[in-house]
Order: C-alpha cells, then structure tokens, then sequence
C-alpha cells in the first residue's frame, strides 16, 4: 500500500511528486500495490460529501492540472512540467483510492481492495447451506 495524504492535492507540485514516488515504487518493485488518498475527512463539504473537484485527484488527469502548476510555477519549470506529465501519461499505472478512516463504508471498501490483491479467501471452499446437504428443499407449507 502506497499513501499520499489528501494535502497534496492544494499543492499540485506536491501532487505532482506523490504520483511520480508512487510510479517509482510500483515500478521498482513489480508488486501489485493499492494507492491510497488518505485524510480525505479533511478534504469534504460543509455537509460531509467529499468535494468534487476530488475526482480529478483520485484517477489523475494530469493535463487537466498542468495548466494550474504552470500558474504556480516560474516560467523557466514550464517544459519540466510538461515532461513530467507526459511521463505519468505515457506509464498511467497510478490512481488512488480514498480513505476516510471515520467512514465505515470507505475503509470496507479499501479492505475489499487489499482482499482481492491478496487472493484472501481463493483457497476455502464454498460453504454449502446445512439444509441443501441432504439434497431436500424445504418447502413451505401454508
């Protein structure tokens, strides 16, 4: 598991370098690995739904936030920038997957991810109801 905490994305720059540390280490290692959004509390409305302009973050789009880091940048970072997101275009491995660890539904949801990496649970056999054992239906009567 590889976590990015949900700050980054105020500073794309930052962004820019969580996406390209998690690239590296998905590369280097050649394990599958889940990329998590973490914090993302931090990051909802005043009515407790994260923002949408979240999404962006999550599967990124980096032309879409090119045009935000140039605005933050000096002009001589301009063609750096450029080479940087043609880079996370061209290897398009990396997407997150957000955490809100005071949401139960998101933390099962990042569980079930980490279950099917693993293949947890392939090994079992299916379990079989206790009354289709014998092969009998029970039917209900009236």
């Amino acid at each position: 598991m590889y976590l990015v905490e949900s700050q980054f994305m105020q500073d794309k720059a930052k962004y820019f370098a969580g996406v390209l540390s998690a690239m590296s280490c998905m590369l280097s290692l050649g394990i599958p690995m889940l990329c998590l959004m973490s914090k993302m509390d931090l990051v909802k409305d005043k009515k407790g739904r994260i923002r949408r302009e979240v999404g962006r973050y999550l599967d990124p789009d980096p032309n879409l936030l090119l045009e935000d880091v140039n605005a933050q940048t000096n002009e001589k970072f301009h063609n750096l920038n450029r080479a940087v997101v043609g880079l996370i275009e061209d290897q398009n491995i990396v997407s997150f997957l957000p955490l809100d660890v005071q949401d139960e539904d998101s933390v099962n949801t990042v569980l079930s991810h980490i279950d099917n990496m693993m293949q947890y649970g392939e090994d079992e056999e299916p379990k079989v109801p206790k009354d289709m054992d014998e092969g009998e239906l029970q039917v209900a009567r009236w």
